[in-house]
């Protein structure tokens, strides 16, 4: 899919997903029988309602384990590929990054009309409370 990058502040930039995901207080690292993924709890004013995994189980696929995963290791038959990264940054937040099609997911669809005026925090705590 072409050229990748990802940014930041650091001088020394590293993806560093599995060397700093344990001082996070956003999110662990879990591997299980299930697979590897990072296990972010969903809060809404102050309540947990859910936890949200995303999913690693693939991220060696292309030799390095480096949160750096192209999914079509996990959906070879697609036309579209799409390039997920993860990385943590300094206060510990978990960056979520992506590189192709986009899927037309709904929690994405909600969190952009979010940004744009578009979509209510009322709403989005319906469905976070749905989900």
């Amino acid at each position: 899919m072409g050229d990748y990058m990802i940014a930041g502040l650091n001088e020394e930039p590293t993806l560093n997903l599995y060397d700093k995901i344990a001082d996070s207080p956003y999110g662990e690292l879990v591997e299980d029988e299930s697979g590897s993924y990072i296990a972010v709890p969903i809060f809404i004013n102050g309540e947990q309602l859910n936890t949200q995994k995303l999913d690693l189980t693939y991220d060696e696929s292309d030799g390095v384990k480096d949160g750096v995963i192209n999914d079509h290791y996990e959906n070879p038959d697609r036309d579209q590929f799409i390039i997920k990264s993860y990385a943590v940054d300094p206060n510990g937040e978990i960056l979520y990054s992506f590189k192709g099609e986009d899927d037309g997911d709904e929690a994405i669809e909600m969190l952009r009309g979010l940004i744009w005026g578009e979509e209510s925090q009322e709403a989005i705590e319906e469905y976070a409370a749905e989900q």
